[in-house]
C-alpha cells in the first residue's frame, strides 16, 4: 500500500518573470522531487501580487477586528460587573 502526500509551494519571484510551482511527491518506496515552473505576463504578475497582498490585508484586517471585538467584550464586562456591584 503507497502513502501519497503532496505538498505544493508557491513562491512568486517579483524581481524575475517566473512563478515557481513546487510539487514533491512521496510514496512508499521511493521520493521524488518535480520542479515546474511556468513563464508569466507582467501583467499577471501584478495580478498575483496584488491578490496575494489584499489577502494578507483582509486576514490581518480579520485578525484586529476579532481582538477589537475581545477588548469591547471584556470592558462590557468590566462595565456591567462594576455597576452590578454599587
Amino acid at each position: 500500500m503507497y502513502l501519497w502526500v503532496m505538498k505544493i509551494q508557491d513562491e512568486i519571484d517579483f524581481t524575475g518573470t517566473t512563478l515557481a510551482v513546487t510539487s514533491s511527491i512521496k510514496n512508499g518506496d521511493d521520493d521524488g522531487n518535480l520542479l515546474t515552473t511556468t513563464k508569466f505576463h507582467s501583467s499577471v504578475r501584478c495580478l498575483l501580487a496584488l491578490l496575494s497582498t489584499c489577502y494578507m490585508l483582509v486576514h490581518l484586517l480579520l485578525i484586529v477586528a476579532s481582538l477589537i471585538l475581545i477588548a469591547s467584550f471584556y470592558l462590557l464586562k468590566s462595565y456591567i460587573f462594576l455597576n452590578c456591584a454599587r
